[in-house]
């Protein structure tokens, strides 16, 4: 199972995420957790890993002034994820997109 996953683009699993989610929907599997006929979509930015040293040019970087005045850099990785609620207790995720660096 490992060596297919790593053979995998994350494109696809991304699609087979959103198919296995349409088909819930086509089978009208959570109709009545819409709202007005509607479905609810939550947009979610997700704290993923947090590092002590710069791992790559895409990471975040958030500066802090310790008590003593001394400043400490703090590397980390978000996602943002779009998700459907289709009943009280769940909520599924149909989309990431990672948060980078730009600068």
């Amino acid at each position: 199972m490992n060596d297919y996953f790593k053979r995998l683009h994350t494109t696809e699993l991304q699609k087979v995420r959103k198919d296995i989610i349409y088909h819930l929907i086509r089978m009208k599997s959570f109709d009545e957790s819409s709202f007005q006929k509607k479905w609810m979509v939550i947009v979610d930015a997700t704290w993923l890993q947090t590092y002590a040293d710069k791992q790559d040019e895409y990471c975040m970087c958030r500066e802090y002034t310790n008590e003593d005045g001394s400043k400490r850099k703090l590397w980390y990785r978000m996602a943002l994820e779009a998700k459907i609620v289709l009943a009280d207790d769940l909520v599924v995720s149909f989309d990431t997109e990672f948060i980078e660096n730009n600068a």
